[in-house]
């Protein structure tokens, strides 16, 4: 999410506080988007990925775009503060 993102204030962030946004993500094709879409689909309304990416800076940079929110693994985010 954006820097100044309402979620950023969050300590935990459920599937339900994202609901509002649209989510930028990998395809259920991929072992880490069917994770993140299973963890999506609990809630008691499901959440469905808006914009599909085939790859995690390609969905950081579409956030920094302000084309959503995106759920990444952290590895991606290891290689600095700007991964893509």
């Amino acid at each position: 999410m954006p820097r100044d993102h309402p979620l950023t204030r969050l300590r935990v962030v459920r599937p339900a506080d994202i609901a509002p946004d649209p989510l930028i993500g990998s395809g259920p094709q991929t072992r880490y988007g069917d994770i993140v879409q299973r963890a999506l689909a609990s809630g008691p309304e499901p959440i469905r990925v808006s914009t599909v990416v085939r790859f995690t800076p390609v969905a950081c940079a579409m956030v920094r775009a302000g084309a959503g929110v995106a759920v990444v693994d952290e590895f991606v985010l290891t290689a600095g503060p700007d991964p893509s």
